[in-house]
C-alpha cells in the first residue's frame, strides 16, 4: 500500500495540533480543580465545608483507583525494564500510583466538598419533572455536540476501544474506568455552576464574565467523539459553550443538581455502545456493570442534594 509522504506530514501535523490542543484543554482543567479545591480549603476553614461529601466521594474514587491499579497489574509488568532489578522498579511504579492516587482524591474530595454544600436543596419543591430534565439536558447536549463533530473534513470511522483488554480482569476495568469519567466530570461541571453563582450573585451582578467563564469551561467539557483536526475541536468547542451557557441561565443556576443527572445521561450512552461492541471478553458486562453504577450512583447522588438544605 503506497502512501504518499505529503499526506504523512499532514497527517502527522494534524495530529499533533489535535494533541497539543487536548493537552492544553486537560491543563486548564486541572487548574480548574485546584482552585475549587483551594476554595474548598477555605470554605472548611470557615466552618462552610460537607466533610461528608467529601469523605464519599474522595473515598469511592480512592477504592476504584486502588482496584483499578491492581488490576492493571499485568499491564504495568509488561512495561518494565529486563535492564533493571524487578523489585525496585515495582516499588517505584507503586508508589508513583500511590501518590497521584492520593494527590487526585484529595484534589476531589475537596471539590466535592466545596460545591455539595453549594448546590444542596436546589430542586423546586413539587417539580415531578426535575429528573426528566436534567436527564434530557445531558442527552441534548451530546446529540447536539456529536452532531457537530460528524461534519468534519477529517472524519474517520468509529474505532472500538480495547484499552482494557489487557487488565487481569478486563470487565472490572471496564466498568470502574466509566465510573471514574462520571465522577470527574460531574464535579467538573458542578464546580463552574457553583462557582459562576458566587460569581455573578446569582446572575444578577457581572455577567459578562461569568457567560464569557460559563462558555469557555464548557468547550473544554465538550463530549461526543474525538476531534480529528482542530477545526473539528472549535466547532463542537463553539457548541458545547453555547449549550452550556443556554442551559446555565435559563435551568441549572437555579438548579445546580440536575448536573449529576445531565452528566450521567452524557455518560451512559457511551459507554453502552462500547460494551455493545464487544471489543474484547467482558465489554459487555463491564459496560453494564458502570451502567448500573452511574445511574445508582446519580440517582442517590441528586437525591441527597435536593433533599438537605
Amino acid at each position: 500500500l503506497f502512501i504518499p509522504e505529503q499526506w504523512q506530514r499532514e497527517n502527522n501535523q494534524r495530529r499533533s495540533s489535535v494533541s497539543t490542543v487536548q493537552s492544553a484543554s486537560g491543563i486548564v482543567l486541572w487548574a480548574l480543580f485546584f482552585a475549587g479545591a483551594a476554595a474548598g480549603v477555605v470554605r472548611w476553614s470557615r466552618g462552610h465545608f460537607n466533610v461528608r461529601a467529601a469523605l464519599a466521594i474522595g473515598g469511592l474514587w480512592l477504592a476504584l483507583s486502588v482496584i483499578g491499579a491492581a488490576n492493571n497489574l499485568p499491564f504495568m509488568l509488561n512495561g518494565l525494564s529486563t535492564a533493571q532489578p524487578l523489585p525496585l522498579q515495582l516499588v517505584m511504579q507503586i508508589g508513583l500510583l500511590l501518590v497521584g492516587s492520593v494527590i487526585v482524591t484529595a484534589v476531589l474530595g475537596l471539590v466535592a466538598g466545596h460545591v455539595h454544600g453549594l448546590a444542596c436543596g436546589s430542586r423546586a419543591p413539587g417539580k415531578a419533572a426535575t429528573t426528566w430534565t436534567g436527564l434530557a439536558l445531558g442527552l441534548g447536549f451530546l446529540g447536539a455536540v456529536t452532531l457537530a463533530g460528524m461534519g468534519s473534513e477529517y472524519a474517520e470511522p468509529p474505532w472500538s476501544d480495547f484499552g482494557q483488554a489487557s487488565a487481569a480482569l478486563p470487565w472490572l476495568g471496564a466498568a470502574i474506568a466509566p465510573i471514574q469519567g462520571f465522577l470527574a466530570l460531574t464535579l467538573g461541571a458542578m464546580l463552574v455552576v457553583t462557582s459562576v453563582n458566587a460569581l455573578t450573585a446569582n446572575w444578577s451582578h457581572r455577567r459578562i464574565p461569568g457567560a464569557v467563564g460559563v462558555f469557555l469551561i464548557g468547550m473544554l467539557l465538550a463530549p461526543g467523539p474525538a476531534p480529528n483536526d482542530v477545526m473539528s475541536w472549535w466547532i463542537m468547542g463553539a457548541v458545547a459553550g453555547v449549550l452550556m451557557l443556554a442551559t446555565y441561565v435559563w435551568i441549572l443556576r437555579a438548579y445546580p443538581a440536575l448536573v449529576v443527572l445531565a452528566a450521567a445521561a452524557l455518560t451512559v450512552p457511551g459507554v453502552v455502545v462500547s460494551g455493545l461492541e464487544r471489543a474484547y471478553n467482558g465489554a459487555l458486562i463491564g459496560s453494564l456493570l458502570a451502567t448500573a453504577g452511574i445511574l445508582v450512583l446519580a440517582w442517590k447522588w441528586f437525591e441527597r442534594l435536593a433533599a438537605e438544605e
